[in-house]
């Protein structure tokens, strides 16, 4: 192959990681790498303040495109170091590895470089897998460990073959496969002075690892309009169990909390993915051919969903116990199947199923903890209600139902006052983030039994905002009603009409008498 000028640099860091840094090192050598030369990309290796640094020599032994350097810091997080890397960098393109426990596939530089080269603003990513059946802040409850992990990755030929770490890793649980919406890379690609443009990686991030901050830069990325966002298809990186502080915890253990909490207080705001369409490049490796169960497992949901629309409340739990069979830590089963207990009125069998979707992925979502907090006030357990809630507002702070859940409570705990106040403070982040269609109907029927009317209409409007439904457009209807506006009454019932709602000879008749 004909030498050339590198245009990309490969910056990783390691903490504390001797036996995961030879692996990824390996991963990142010619000896490993398909169809690439040592003259396209270099590799610095950055030990950020290991108590025990890395072997220079092992690092250097990679290639004579790799180098090493020992970052002295006390510094928890990595942004400092990355940023210095970054701006250090004399090629046009980065690839950041903010976690260098992440092992890489075959063709994952080989398709990077050809992406770089085919698009003028590139920002080229995949997917971060784990090493392990199921997410390793699962596997760790089950005595996944180091050593389970190495005699794992002693039963596939990994080193003649990369791809086959697909076999042995969470690629499964990936509902979409490739073609899955992302929140972070943590092997992605860009163009150097871009990066820098951007801020790099905000340093006000500084808990252990970074926190939120490689969630943080992907999304400020993605948000760019003048970016080409590159999705690479058959690569990914496979992260290796190091006792890490996120990902190598017991959920119930994790610092995910403490880092949403960090991110509130940079940006103001909850983090939320951006919902982006990527540009798709890459190949189809034999080894993920039998590695999408969760086809299967999408097919089950809609069909278990559109049960649960009919009422048929039973069937629809048979087919979340067969879900639960390929995949008992899929986010939210469990919410689901509470959910679904709380529409039978079994309400001891839905706070079970709450419990355990919290205890399961504690940060996941707020919904369980609506739902259960719903469950205790209604049996007058305020005390756990309040701690639900109290739990809930770690996960979203933003949350107008969980806000109105609060309100609730407060009501029936005899506080009039103070379920007034918190339905008010409800409101903007009801505008923010609107709410569902079903909690929107019951949120503005909860104001309007207090006469508070203004604030009923502006649930319903925000609720409409967000999604068309017939049944918002009645309700609005009759609320109009009973301010004594029959002009907007009128409109609000024909947009129902337009939208085929299920009764029109209802609607019809009170249009008769408006």
């Amino acid at each position: 192959m004909k030498t050339e000028t590198p245009i990309l640099t490969v910056i990783a860091i390691f903490y504390n990681g001797q036996r995961e840094a030879a692996r990824t090192l390996y991963t990142l050598s010619t000896a490993y790498q398909k169809r690439v030369s040592a003259s396209q990309y270099k590799v610095i290796a950055i030990d950020n303040g290991s108590d025990v640094p890395l072997d220079e020599k092992m690092v250097r032994g990679m290639g004579e495109n790799f180098s090493y350097q020992y970052q002295k810091t006390d510094a928890v997080s990595p942004c400092a170091t990355l940023n210095a890397a970054i701006k250090e960098a004399d090629t046009p393109y980065v690839m950041c590895i903010i976690d260098g426990a992440h092992m890489l596939s075959p063709g994952l530089l080989f398709y990077t470089l050809a992406a770089l080269r085919n698009f003028e603003q590139p920002f080229v990513y995949t997917l971060a897998l784990q090493l392990g059946e199921y997410q390793q802040n699962y596997l760790v409850d089950m005595g996944y460990n180091q050593e389970e992990e190495d005699k794992m990755l002693e039963t596939v030929d990994w080193k003649d073959n990369g791809y086959q770490l697909f076999t042995v890793s969470n690629f499964k649980t990936y509902r979409d496969g490739f073609f899955s919406k992302l929140n972070e890379s943590n092997c992605f690609a860009i163009r150097r002075d871009t990066l820098i443009e951007l801020g790099g990686f905000d340093e006000r991030f500084v808990s252990p690892g970074g926190g939120y901050v490689n969630l943080d830069v992907f999304k400020k990325i993605v948000e760019r309009e003048d970016i080409d966002k590159v999705m690479l298809i058959g690569e990914a990186s496979f992260h290796q169990f190091h006792g890490g502080v996120t990902t190598n915890k017991s959920l119930k253990d994790s610092k995910i909390l403490q880092y949403r909490e960090e991110y509130r207080n940079i940006r103001g705001e909850e983090f939320r993915m951006s919902i982006f369409l990527p540009h798709y490049s890459g190949h189809f490796p034999a080894e993920c051919a039998d590695f999408f169960p969760e086809s299967l497992l999408k097919s089950y949901k809609v069909i278990a969903r559109k049960l649960v629309s009919n009422r048929e409340y039973d069937a629809a739990l048979l087919i979340y116990r067969e879900i639960e069979k390929l995949n008992k830590y899929m986010p939210m089963l469990y919410g689901s199947m509470g959910n679904i207990y709380l529409k039978k009125g079994d309400t001891e069998k839905a706070a079970e199923y709450l419990e355990r979707s919290i205890k399961f992925n504690p940060g996941y979502s707020v919904k369980p903890y609506v739902n259960l907090g719903r469950i205790y006030a209604e049996k007058k357990y305020f005390e756990r209600a309040h701690k639900v809630y109290k739990d809930g507002l770690e996960v979203d702070r933003e949350s107008a139902e969980l806000y109105f859940a609060m309100a609730k409570l407060a009501g029936l705990e005899g506080k009039t006052k103070k379920a007034v106040q918190i339905g008010r403070q409800m409101l903007p982040l009801h505008k923010k983030n609107p709410v569902g269609s079903a909690v929107a109907i019951e949120i503005s029927e909860w104001f309007r039994n207090k006469k508070m009317y203004k604030a009923a209409v502006e649930v319903l409007i925000g609720s409409l905002l967000k999604s068309k439904q017939p049944r918002t457009y009645v309700k609005l209807g009759e609320l109009y009603e009973c301010m004594k506006k029959p002009v907007k009454a009128k409109e609000a019932y024909r947009n129902a009409l337009k939208l085929g709602f299920k009764k029109p000879a209802l609607l019809k008749n009170k249009l008769s008498k408006l």
